[in-house]
């Protein structure tokens, strides 16, 4: 997802009780925490290849190997950079505990107003995606043997079409009051969504939604759904993401500039 690159030691903690109790207990978790350990999210320093294995607001954790782990002493701040899908954040870390042998949690300090929007902006798609689980075959339509569906949290409904061959023809993200969605003839279209009235969602079916389309493709949403399919482990989001990656960022229509104002 993203890979961070632990460059540097700016300098170590001369307070060895500190240490010791560091490692003996964990920091109480005040912020709420991510799993990505299935995610390919990497953290690099030197030779060391750390792998991240959660993240919240105020940093994140590694399950690291034990020559690693004697590395990092608690308190000890690294200099650092973080790339994501070609952006890059220049961030400082504070090694925060230890724990198990096998894990390190790192704490920002005093982070730029741009990172910590950068890392609260991917918590919600990580929540969303953790959340997706593809509904059963059994409960789908028998004349929908071609669609794919995954359903989660904050009324999120995923829905791929393929033809005979298995080829991604289309595919409808429908989240938190707004959709993204593609297909091989038309491309991107993003908007917002309410449930018809006289629609009830059910096991069978997600609820029906009325669509109301964006004049142009939403920067905002398209970024959501880029997240979201960055976050989700699946082929499916692999398959999803090039229909993503004509760079939604450098959609340059007046009304996609006014859209992430508001924001």
């Amino acid at each position: 997802m993203f890979k961070i690159y632990l460059s540097r030691r700016l300098h170590e903690t001369d307070d060895d009780s500190s240490r010791d109790e560091g490692v003996r207990s964990r920091n109480r978790r005040l912020f709420e925490r991510f799993d990505v350990s299935d995610q390919h999210i990497l953290a690099l320093n030197d030779e060391d290849i750390l792998r991240v294995k959660d993240i919240s607001a105020k940093g994140f954790s590694c399950e690291i190997s034990q020559r690693a782990y004697d590395k990092f002493v608690l308190a000890d701040v690294y200099e650092a950079q973080l790339r994501y899908l070609g952006d890059q954040y220049e961030v400082v870390f504070k090694v925060a505990w230890k724990a198990n042998d096998d894990q390190v949690g790192f704490e920002l300090l005093k982070p730029s107003k741009e990172t910590k929007v950068f890392f609260k902006r991917l918590l919600l798609p990580m929540e969303i995606a953790g959340s997706l689980h593809k509904v059963e075959a059994s409960f789908m339509d028998e004349q929908n043997d071609s669609k794919t569906w995954y359903h989660g949290d904050i009324g999120t409904d995923l829905i791929l079409w393929r033809d005979d061959k298995g080829v991604l023809e289309a595919w409808q993200l429908v989240t938190n009051e707004q959709f993204v969605e593609w297909n091989a003839k038309g491309g991107l279209r993003t908007g917002s969504t309410q449930t018809r009235e006289d629609s009830e969602g059910g096991l069978l079916e997600p609820a029906a939604e009325l669509m109301i389309p964006d004049e142009s493709p939403s920067l905002s949403r398209l970024r959501l759904a880029t997240d979201i399919m960055m976050a989700l482990s699946s082929e499916d989001s692999k398959e999803i993401l090039p229909t993503l990656t004509e760079k939604p960022w450098d959609y340059g229509s007046e009304s996609t500039k006014d859209d992430d104002d508001k924001k």
